[in-house]
């Protein structure tokens, strides 16, 4: 398994024709994205969708977990992507839009629930 961990200095989220993205930006221009459609149209019953930094590095259902805590986000992923097995993205700098990341993220596996898993604080 190869791991990569970064800080985030930005989180992100916008709805846009019934699907929320939601993005974890860190100073390096490096990135994490997750997709979801909102409605049966935009793709509500379909896994999330995934990237790291570039859409050659994306796809659906690639999340097989995906853990929140106070102080990180935790995704490993079902196959590797440009050898990349799990991210661990830090949230130090994000800490006071903890509760937006949280039920952003909650949206984004709501057809995926037994993905996400939230660490009781």
């Amino acid at each position: 398994m190869t791991e990569l961990s970064f800080k985030a200095s930005r989180f992100s989220s916008n709805t846009e024709l019934d699907v929320l993205v939601v993005m974890f930006l860190m100073d390096s221009g490096d990135y994490v994205l997750f997709q979801q459609g909102l409605t049966e149209n935009g793709g509500l019953n379909k896994p999330p969708y995934f990237e790291f930094n570039d859409q050659l590095y994306g796809g659906d259902g690639l999340v097989k977990s995906c853990a929140v805590t106070r102080s990180q986000v935790i995704i490993e992923l079902s196959q590797p992507l440009n050898g990349i097995t799990k991210l661990l993205v830090g949230l130090a700098e994000v800490q006071a839009e903890h509760q937006d990341i949280l039920g952003n993220l909650r949206k984004i596996f709501v057809s995926d629930e037994e993905v996400l898993f939230i660490e009781s604080i």
